[in-house]
């Protein structure tokens, strides 16, 4: 009796076709494993039938376990994907034709069941991940001439043929203890391979039963970079247990070794670039005449802004020309670019990068950090990102958190702080922020909501999760417990009277700190002359909202997604709900308005003109 597995393609085959043709395009010709695993190639065949097949029969080598190795299961399943029986399984390890990696697993997993572990029966996984890489290289790199060296044949020739033979790949395992050599000598042969000179056809990196995971791969990078004092991001290590459990995310991640040359000069061409806009910036600003730096310094206090930030404008613009010309050097495309173009055009199957990566990368251009926009003083802008937190807590000076987050939607024109520390006229006392909402697109409900009009969705946020932002559920927040969160060293939402504005803070948002600071003696006075502190919770509450101007919500509002005042008398203290935590970037920001616009400015749904009076239901003409 068979039995049933589910059918699986070949990780393998996947793998290979994957790398093959970057390996094509680079012209790699050979690729050599170094491993003193090796060492059972040398002299007689190390595949013994006999004892393979005494250990099936006894148990010691588990059918189950041979059909579950990468390199095994399409020895021992049939065509239909079921496992075949013990007997067509002896028969099988008996017979003559068995591929060579089949071979080579087959005889590296009997020489493990002899050991004695915990488990007897069982194949014992940490010893053979250290043992497991070269039968899978030789599936993956069948059609590129793989050959397996001991260290010992490594150094007597290995070395020396690279100079006369074609580009090369070499892998090389890092503990070479059967050899009598050290846990760790592949290092230093990876080392040696990175600092020959003929890096455009020589490639190499570290194989290692030791890392387990991705974060694993990442600390040995890190310590054996230092110890050999090698380049940063020269070396690539990668786990022998990731190579048999997912053929196909080594390959990926062989692509940062096989395009190390061409990634080494990116980085080199945008280094060249940065360098190339801070000299255009700074020969602009050399030649700019004190009366012009004057003249922008007076625009900027007329129009409110950070006068520094505002000479800046002509600088950055020449630095971006000139970074942009620097990035697209005559060779770059076709020696740089165009290999990558090509590689990455072809079907990997699967990606490299963790979704916690992607999200970093994204959230790093999306956003600007609570901590750069209290540390700068930033002023309250669009796209600025709030939390709505416990008000008793901030009037306390405590920190409080919470999952529930505002955005603001004003207009730039209203928002805009002039000079004298006043807005516009007729600008409202209230602003809108749209609600943002948890997002998961794994869920069918989650993906509905995506495609409503009134929903944005942010593919990463602050906390490098996505979100969806609700345009249809707006929240009315005062004005005064915005602004004062860009004067809170955490970016809450509190005034103390008596306290100095931050040194940080622009010439219009310290005269804004003064009218914040008168407003918040008016409530003080108002509190005071009410006896708020002698109030029962409910008037003392109603009173609160009169003085602050905290609007109602609807009733089936929870209280703690709802933006409330405290007032703190013997304080001095005027608190709100509310934390800064983030600001959205401009671009993403004017989008989301134009959203919010259309969203706001859409037609009422129109009554069909004729219905029946009895059923209510619209009648066709």
């Amino acid at each position: 009796m068979t039995e049933s597995v589910v059918e699986q393609p070949s990780l393998l085959d996947a793998a290979r076709d994957a790398v093959a043709p970057v390996l094509d395009l680079l012209g790699i010709e050979r690729v050599i494993g170094v491993d003193d695993q090796n060492m059972l190639d040398e002299g007689n065949d190390p595949y013994d039938a006999d004892t393979v097949v005494a250990q099936l029969q006894s148990g010691m080598l588990p059918l189950a376990d041979l059909v579950a190795d990468s390199v095994l299961r399409a020895v021992f399943t049939d065509d239909d994907g079921e496992v075949v029986d013990l007997d067509e399984a002896v028969d099988i390890a008996r017979g003559g034709d068995l591929p060579k990696p089949a071979q080579s697993r087959l005889a590296e997993l009997s020489q493990l069941a002899e050991v004695d572990d915990d488990t007897p029966g069982q194949v014992d996984p940490v010893d053979v991940t250290d043992v497991s890489s070269r039968p899978a290289l030789e599936a993956i790199f069948r059609d590129h001439g793989f050959e397996s060296l001991t260290l010992a044949q490594w150094q007597a020739t290995g070395s020396a043929s690279l100079d006369q033979n074609g580009p090369t790949l070499v892998l090389v395992d890092r503990d070479f203890s059967r050899e009598g050599g050290a846990t760790d000598a592949g290092d230093r042969v990876v080392a040696e391979l990175l600092a020959r000179s003929d890096v455009d056809r020589t490639w190499c990196c570290l194989l290692t039963h030791s890392a387990q995971d991705e974060d694993d791969e990442e600390q040995l990078e890190r310590e054996i970079t230092a110890a050999n004092d090698l380049q940063p991001g020269a070396l690539v290590v990668l786990s022998k247990p990731q190579l048999d459990a997912d053929p196909e995310r080594f390959a990926i991640r062989l692509l940062g070794v096989l395009f190390r040359q061409h990634l080494s000069t990116m980085r080199e061409v945008l280094g060249t670039a940065l360098t190339a806009g801070h000299t255009a910036a700074a020969e602009l600003l050399a030649k700019t005449t004190d009366f012009q730096l004057l003249s922008m310094f007076a625009a900027a206090i007329k129009e409110g802004v950070h006068e520094p930030d505002h000479v800046l404008r002509p600088l950055q613009a020449v630095a971006r020309r000139a970074m942009s010309e620097a990035v697209r050097p005559a060779d770059g495309t076709r020696d740089t670019l165009a290999p990558m173009h090509e590689a990455l055009a072809l079907n990997m199957g699967s990606s490299g990068l963790r979704p916690d990566d992607v999200s970093a990368i994204e959230a790093l251009e999306l956003f600007d950090s609570a901590s750069f926009l209290s540390g700068t003083v930033q002023p309250i802008e669009p796209g600025d990102i709030f939390q709505i937190v416990n008000p008793d807590q901030v009037l306390l000076g405590k920190k409080p958190e919470s999952r529930y987050h505002l955005i603001l939607l004003a207009q730039p024109c209203d928002v805009m702080v002039r000079s004298d520390g006043s807005r516009g006229k007729n600008v409202s006392p209230y602003w809108l922020l749209a609600r943002v909402k948890s997002f998961d697109p794994t869920k069918p409900a989650d993906l509905k909501e995506q495609d409503r009009p009134e929903n944005v969705v942010l593919p990463s946020f602050l906390d490098l999760k996505p979100r969806m932002i609700k345009l249809a559920e707006i929240v009315h927040v005062p004005v005064i417990a915005l602004d004062m969160c860009a004067f809170d060293s955490h970016g809450y939402s509190r005034l103390k009277l008596g306290k100095l504005p931050p040194s940080r803070a622009s010439w219009a948002w310290t005269k804004r700190y003064e009218t914040l600071t008168a407003a918040v003696d008016e409530i003080l006075q108002g509190a005071k002359t009410a006896n708020l502190s002698r109030l029962k919770p409910t008037s003392a509450a109603l009173l609160t909202k009169a003085l602050t101007g905290c609007l109602d919500s609807p009733p089936d509002v929870p209280e703690k997604q709802v933006v409330s005042a405290r007032i703190g008398i013997r304080r001095r203290t005027v608190a709100f709900g509310l934390k800064r935590i983030g600001h959205l970037n401009d671009a993403a920001t004017r989008s989301l308005l134009v959203q919010a616009t259309h969203h706001q400015g859409r037609p009422a749904d129109e009554a069909a003109l004729v219905i029946d009076p009895i059923t209510g239901v619209p009648t066709a003409g």
